[in-house]
């Protein structure tokens, strides 16, 4: 990532932070500077498919990754192992005490016909949670 106000082209340089053959997406700055939130399917469960209909099937959750350190990398919350969903769109809370993320997991139901069935991974994020963080001076 860029540094807000130095960016690449004076004296900052572009680092990478993640790195391997999952989909990283949906960073945002904490507030303080010190932490990235982002979306993953890093650890999405060993039987998942790798596609769905050319599109990513879902299996993701919300890290947190020390911008001056890529190797300190917290999970924050996650999808299930067994149903595909996204957990996406993270962000910080002004005081860094808690996480917005939009989610596509929050039903439940006894009749399936109440629950829609989507071809592909194209879900609408009509559910919003607040995840809090235990101690926003020690995410590790």
């Amino acid at each position: 990532m860029e540094d807000a106000e130095v960016g690449e082209f004076s004296e900052g340089t572009v680092s990478w932070l993640t790195n391997g053959p999952w989909t990283d997406t949906h960073c945002s700055w904490s507030p303080r500077g010190d932490w990235i939130v982002f979306s993953s399917s890093h650890d999405k469960a060993a039987g998942a498919p790798e596609k769905d209909i050319l599109l990513d099937p879902g299996f993701f959750a919300v890290y947190l990754v020390k911008a001056s350190d890529p190797a300190v990398v917290v999970r924050v919350v996650q999808s299930s192992d067994t149903i595909a969903g996204h957990v996406n769109h993270p962000m910080f809370s002004p005081d860094m005490r808690s996480i917005v993320v939009a989610a596509d997991l929050a039903a439940v139901s006894t009749e399936p016909i109440s629950m829609p069935q989507f071809l592909h991974s194209v879900r609408p994020y009509g559910d919003i949670f607040s995840v809090d963080l235990r101690d926003p001076d020690n995410l590790c």
